[in-house]
C-alpha cells in the first residue's frame, strides 16, 4: 500500500514546486521508487507564500495518494506506442493498416511527443501538438482528424489495459483550420484510416 504523501513545497526561480516519491517505469521495464519534483504554480501575487500553494500541491498529489495513478502510467509515450500499442494493432488489423499507422506515428507524432510520460500528457498538449503540425505541414482537415484519432487510440488502449485511468486527454482536442486540398506528404492519410476510427 502506498504511503500518503504531503510532498515538500519549495520555490525555485519564478515557480513553486512540489517534491514527492513516485514509482517510475525504468528503461528496462522495471519499476523503481524515485524522488521527483513537478511545478505546481508560478510565484506571483496569488501564490506568494508556501501556505497559498499547499491546496494546489494536495490536489496534485491526490491521484497518487488515492491509487488512481499506476506506475505503468509513468512510461514514455513513445515507448508505449512502440512496445504495446503498435504490436496490438499488428494483431488486430491488416498488415497494410498497421504499416499506415506506423508511418503516421513516425512522420507526425514521434518527433513531437515521444518523450512525454503517458500520465503527464494533457488536453492542452494535444491541442498544441495538432496546431504545430498544421502550421508546419500542408494537410487537409480530415488528415488532421486522422492524426488526432491515432493518438486518441493510443490513450484509449492504455485505459483498456489498465495503464491509465481517467479521461482520454485527446477527447476534447479541437481540429485546426486547414485547407480541403490534398496534402503534400506522399503517403495518403485517407488511405490509412479507411476503417473509420483507429482502435
Amino acid at each position: 500500500m502506498t504511503r500518503h504523501q504531503e510532498g515538500y513545497i519549495y520555490r525555485k526561480g519564478s515557480w513553486w514546486y512540489v517534491r514527492f516519491y513516485d514509482s517510475v517505469v525504468q528503461g528496462d521495464g522495471s519499476i523503481k521508487r524515485v524522488q521527483v519534483a513537478r511545478r505546481v504554480a508560478p510565484f506571483c501575487e496569488q501564490y506568494h507564500s508556501k501556505r497559498a500553494v499547499i491546496p494546489l500541491a494536495e490536489e496534485f498529489l491526490l491521484p497518487l495518494n488515492n491509487g488512481t495513478l499506476t506506475p505503468e502510467s509513468t512510461m514514455m509515450l513513445g515507448l508505449f506506442v512502440k512496445e504495446t500499442y503498435l504490436p496490438h494493432v499488428a494483431t488486430q488489423k491488416r498488415a497494410s493498416t498497421y504499416k499506415g499507422y506506423k508511418e503516421i506515428w513516425n512522420e507526425y507524432l514521434e518527433p513531437r511527443c515521444c518523450d512525454v510520460r503517458l500520465r503527464e500528457f494533457r488536453t492542452c498538449d494535444g491541442e498544441k501538438l495538432l496546431a504545430e503540425i498544421a502550421r508546419q505541414r500542408v494537410l487537409s482537415r480530415n488528415s488532421l482528424k486522422h492524426i488526432k484519432s491515432l493518438l486518441s487510440g493510443v490513450f484509449k488502449h492504455a485505459k483498456r489495459i489498465g495503464t491509465l485511468n481517467g479521461t482520454n486527454p485527446m477527447q476534447d482536442v479541437s481540429i485546426p483550420k486547414a485547407a480541403e486540398g490534398q496534402e503534400t506528404y506522399a503517403y495518403s492519410l485517407e488511405e490509412v484510416t479507411n476503417e473509420r476510427y483507429i482502435i
